[in-house]
């Protein structure tokens, strides 16, 4: 095996980082919006949240 060409590091442009900031930012407000209704709904010393069974459910939903 040899290297043939080396490829220097850069900087990703906003266009390509787009879906992924979405996507991040989309997951981050839906956590506010769990957490917030939760709040409402439940005091917070009794309540635990399973998040991989949360994140399960809202990859459903979507």
């Amino acid at each position: 095996m040899k290297l043939l060409d080396v490829t220097p590091a850069r900087t990703a442009t906003l266009e390509e980082m787009t879906p992924q900031l979405q996507a991040a930012l989309r997951q981050q407000r839906q956590q506010q919006l769990v957490q917030a209704y939760l709040a409402q709904v439940a005091p917070a010393t009794n309540l635990s949240i399973d998040a991989a069974a949360l994140d399960a459910a809202l990859k459903k939903t979507n």
